[in-house]
């Protein structure tokens, strides 16, 4: 007979990726934040608990791409649902620049790393990271 304590969580058989446990330990603080500004406690942990399984499940893809903080931001977005519903006393030009000034006021120091796509021409701002 297996038993466990009320409210125990079972032990997972597989062990996440190195990578992916490192970079859940050094976003996770800042994805959480974003994510309660943006919704209750209960469907912000949701959210962000959704984005990292996602990522889990795509892990190898999403380290094959040129910017898997991009992917990584990108998904925590959408589980979100911040572009939809944004926060109704910030009012910004772009996406990226919403981002940047949600995370500011709540005590992060965004920053972007300019990646140039030769490919397009085009520039890609996505990295996201908080301070240390």
């Amino acid at each position: 007979m297996n038993r466990r304590a009320p409210g125990a969580q079972p032990i997972g058989l597989l062990l996440p990726p190195p990578a992916l446990d490192a970079f859940h330990t050094l976003h996770h603080t800042l994805y959480d934040a974003y994510a309660y500004a943006h919704l209750s406690p209960q469907a912000a942990a949701a959210a962000v608990r959704t984005a990292f399984g996602l990522l889990a499940a795509d892990w190898i893809y999403v380290l094959a791409q040129p910017n898997p903080n991009a992917i990584a931001w990108n998904q925590l977005v959408a589980c979100t649902g911040s572009r939809h519903h944004p926060l109704p006393h910030i009012t910004t030009q772009t996406p990226l620049q919403y981002d940047a000034l949600v995370l500011t006021r709540l005590g992060h120091t965004p920053t972007a790393r300019e990646t140039p796509d030769s490919s397009r021409n085009t520039i890609q701002a996505r990295v996201f990271t908080a301070p240390f």
